[in-house]
């Protein structure tokens, strides 16, 4: 399994370029793309080069793994980026582990991890859904589901239908950022970032050409709530329960978070509220 650039042509690892030159055949997703990353460094395809896609027959399948039975080495390439990851590979590689032949993996580029990483969303984990289908209840579950993630999420889209995809997530999440990654690391590399509607009007007035991921960034967080203070009053009868609670035979921990939990307030606060005010009494 072979990347290949997701653009610029030198976005190639040597360890891909000595594969491709020892392979005794390339499956490509696409043989004129192939075609053209082989000729820009000299590589030979002529007679090496074969068609595997999405929607390749069983029995062009099957001639793929009987090659690599018979010894052949054989490199898969998709059209760009990491064959298998939201691109055809994976149903020939769980058929090789199926046929128990070895399957290695050469890393190299992807436009979800550079669009992650050029969108500045902080990300520890992110969440990465590919093609959403296309309309639907299924695109609407599977939206809703993606706004409601508090962590990045990837996904790509044709640019005929992005200021679509834009105006459905600012219907969901009106106010979480979002990025738009156009033909990454390619001569018209465009990185925009705003809002979902402010995209979508920028994308309305100027739409979007070639190549298109979009990074929804992680949900804002809710502010936190700030500390209960307790009147006198409150404190003294907080101070009454935690007695009574004691007398009964709890811990002084114990009674200190039963009652906090009544006043919807933390016990550590309860407790320095409580203390504080037997300090003001001294």
């Amino acid at each position: 399994m072979v990347a290949t650039p997701i653009g610029n042509l030198q976005d190639i690892t040597l360890r891909a370029l000595t594969c491709l030159k020892e392979a005794d055949r390339i499956a490509a997703e696409d043989t004129r793309s192939a075609r053209a990353l082989l000729s820009a460094y000299g590589i030979p395809g002529a007679g090496r080069l074969v068609s595997h896609h999405a929607n390749s027959s069983p029995k062009a399948l099957d001639a793929v793994l009987s090659a690599v039975e018979r010894g052949e080495k054989v490199a898969l390439i998709s059209e760009a980026g990491l064959p298998g990851f939201s691109d055809p590979g994976g149903e020939l590689i769980r058929a090789a582990l199926a046929r128990g032949l070895p399957v290695e993996v050469l890393p190299g580029a992807t436009a979800a991890s550079t669009a992650l990483v050029a969108s500045g969303f902080l990300a520890r984990r992110f969440s990465f859904a590919g093609f959403l289908p296309p309309k639907g209840t299924a695109r609407a579950r599977e939206l809703a589901s993606l706004c409601a993630n508090p962590d990045p999420s990837v996904v790509y889209e044709s640019p005929r239908r992005l200021v679509e995809l834009l105006d459905e997530i600012a219907r969901i999440a009106p106010t979480r950022p979002v990025c738009v990654a156009r033909e990454l690391t390619k001569l018209h590399q465009e990185i925009v970032r705003g809002t979902a509607m402010e995209l979508s009007l920028r994308f309305r007035q100027s739409p979007a050409r070639g190549e298109v991921t979009v990074v929804l960034g992680p949900a804002e967080e809710a502010p936190e709530a700030p500390p209960r203070v307790l009147t006198e009053e409150e404190i003294h009868d907080a101070r009454k329960r935690v007695e009574q609670r004691r007398a009964d035979g709890m811990s002084l921990r114990e009674a200190t978070r039963e009652v906090a939990g009544t006043l919807g307030m933390a016990p550590n606060a309860l407790y320095r509220a409580l203390h504080g005010a037997r300090e003001r009494e001294r």
